[in-house]
């Protein structure tokens, strides 16, 4: 266990101290060592992802609070998973391996847990435990319910994401523009993003970058990729995407200049916060946490996410990353154990001051976001300053159809194909992909 993590826990205790009194006692009893007690016996849990979590990682944000909590438990984490080779990597680990608990994305879960059927509801060990659903974000319970489909609940959800807008200071500065402000719609956001667009000392400048791959999953009209009646894509079907990919990619690029950036792809945090050829990023809320060292190169502040008309008020859906007994456990009384002190409220203020969004509807860790990261000066507040769209239903191919996409919404970002030719393409693909993989 490190130090670092001991401190900050002690701290995060300190800080809920009332809350902690009143939960010590249940705690307690099930703590090991207690006088006159058998030690319990050795119990292995074995963790993996498709996020990118390094090991150091893992332990410092999970692993750490678990070993104290529970000394006699072992955990091991499979790393170097990914969802887009979900299904070369995984059943390799599969071969020499039982799983216990997977944690990822609601992004990835379908990829990751679904498609090979490592998912098991979870009903049975939140009534034993007493866990109550109500103290998380609706929308974060919502989702997972949602990939069940019957409502059953599939993971417990320990931090959250959300996108917002992050932006250059020195480069508003530097051609006296305003910075960009909270409760932007898009229409507001690419007309800034225009006015910074320049070429300027033989450098190309780039005033509002595309997501190209979360403009898509977490798009703040919750339009699901694949219609979950019918199996379908729905690119060429649903009229809201018209919307998206207009506001997210044709308009910011529609400039000589701008395309002259993205003429190879499109930009990514590189050229953000090393390059610094982008005035304003969408991304995740929590990237800065996560990518300390590179946001450490930039001066930058953030702002909400911009807007859709059709929907003011909302940013884009929501994007936790749940922990799931998996149907392969020997051992889910004990994996639940570990979940259940991740989603405890001591660790919860933990992850929220260290920069990861909290899954609490809890006003005290909302508040420590982002206070013992390297950036507790910046606008952390915009984070929870929208409601979350709704999360769609999410399928097994989300991720493979997105790929089809993003080939398609490059060329028309770039001006070489209209809206209608990428929507009429990029169904095509999709239904010949969905019909080969039933």
């Amino acid at each position: 266990m490190t130090s670092k993590y001991m401190i900050r826990l002690f701290l995060a205790t300190a800080a809920l101290a009332v809350v902690a009194a009143a939960c010590s006692g249940n705690e307690k009893a099930g703590m090991a060592g207690d006088s006159g007690a058998k030690p319990p016996e050795p119990v292995e849990l074995v963790f993996y992802s498709c996020g990118n979590t390094s090991e150091a990682s893992f332990n410092m944000l999970y692993g750490d609070a678990i070993r104290q909590k529970y000394p006699h438990f072992k955990l091991t984490y499979i790393s170097g998973l990914s969802a887009s080779k979900a299904n070369e990597l995984i059943p390799k680990m599969l071969a020499s391996n039982t799983v216990d608990i997977n944690f990822d994305s609601i992004g990835n879960i379908p990829a990751c847990l679904l498609k090979f059927e490592l998912q098991k509801d979870m009903g049975d060990l939140v009534a034993k435990t007493k866990m109550d659903l109500n103290r998380f974000e609706p929308t974060a319970i919502q989702g997972i319910r949602e990939l069940a489909q019957g409502g059953g609940l599939y993971g417990i959800p320990v931090f959250n994401n959300t996108r917002v807008l992050y932006y250059n200071k020195d480069l508003f500065d530097k051609f006296g523009v305003p910075y960009p402000t909270d409760n932007m719609s898009w229409d507001e956001a690419i007309a800034l993003g225009k006015r910074m667009t320049r070429t300027d000392g033989g450098v190309s400048y780039l005033g509002l970058a595309a997501s190209e791959v979360h403009q898509i999953r977490l798009n703040a009209l919750s339009i699901p990729i694949v219609n979950p009646s019918t199996g379908k894509p729905t690119i060429n079907t649903d009229e809201r995407w018209r919307t998206v990919l207009t506001k997210g990619f044709y308009e910011p690029n529609d400039d000589q200049t701008a395309r002259q950036v993205i003429a190879k792809a499109f930009t990514g945090t590189g050229q953000f916060t090393k390059d610094k050829i982008v005035a304003m990023m969408p991304g995740l809320a929590n990237q800065a946490a996560d990518q300390a060292d590179q946001f450490a190169e930039v001066n930058w502040d953030m702002v909400t996410e911009p807007y859709y008309k059709e929907r003011p008020g909302y940013s884009s859906q929501v994007y936790p990353t749940y922990f799931s007994v998996t149907s392969q456990s020997k051992h889910r009384d004990e994996a639940m154990q570990a979940i259940s002190v991740l989603a405890s409220e001591e660790h919860q203020l933990f992850l929220s001051r260290m920069g990861q969004i909290p899954v609490l509807e809890n006003e005290t860790i909302k508040k420590a976001l982002g206070q013992e990261s390297k950036f507790k000066d910046k606008n952390w507040k915009a984070v929870f300053l929208h409601k979350p769209a709704p999360i769609p239903y999410k399928s097994k191919h989300d991720i493979d159809l997105e790929v089809i996409y993003r080939k398609q919404i490059l060329a028309y970002s770039q001006g070489k194909v209209d809206l209608n030719t990428l929507l009429r393409s990029a169904e095509e693909e999709a239904v010949k992909y969905l019909e080969a993989n039933k």
